[in-house]
This record gives structure tokens, sequence and C-alpha cells, in this order.
């Protein structure tokens, strides 16, 4: 899997999840999302396996998976509810001053 799916499943997110929507900060998005067309995106595809007991709970199975993870590749995953800027418009106000509305 590519390491973005992994973090997906440890997070409990969709596989189908828009990965539009995932934000990259200070790395190569390619090595993290890679292109399903590009020549070298088998370069970025890894395999993951973790034993736990039968009556280890999903919530802490997928802890303990973000848990190796993030301490593998050496990163810092989280989800984050943004807010999404859909238009914006300059008005005046009563004392002149120009600001700008956004929805």
């Amino acid at each position: 899997m590519a390491i973005y799916e992994c973090y997906l499943f440890a997070l409990g997110l969709p596989a189908n999840f828009p990965t539009e929507q995932i934000i990259v900060y200070g790395y190569e998005r390619a090595k993290y999302i890679p292109c399903k067309i590009c020549p070298d995106s088998e370069n970025h595809l890894y395999d993951y396996e973790l034993t736990v007991p039968a009556n280890t709970e999903r919530e802490e199975y997928r802890q303990r998976m973000l848990n190796d993870l993030n301490e593998h590749f050496q990163l810092d995953v989280r989800v984050e509810k943004l807010s999404i800027v859909k238009d914006s418009r300059q008005i005046m106000t009563k004392k002149g001053e120009s600001v700008e509305l956004i929805w």
C-alpha cells in the first residue's frame, strides 16, 4: 500500500477518501501520495503487519498502527477539520474601511 493508504486505515478513514483533501507539509507529496500513472509510483509502496491478541479493540489496534507508522516514517499525521472559503466580497464599513466578507 502507499503510505497514505496505511494512514487512512489507521485513522479509520474510508479507502476512497479524496486524496486532494490530504495536505502534505514540508515533504514531497508524490512520496506519500503517489501518482497512479507515474513510472516510479511502485517505489513508494509498503507492507505493514501487526500481530495483536484476538480480543484487541479496533481503536487500540489502529492507535498502535498509527504510532508505528509515525515512528517509522518520522511523520506527524493527524486529522483536522478545515474551513473552506467558497467566496468572498470586498465591502466598506461605516467608518470607510475596506474589509472582505468570506463565506
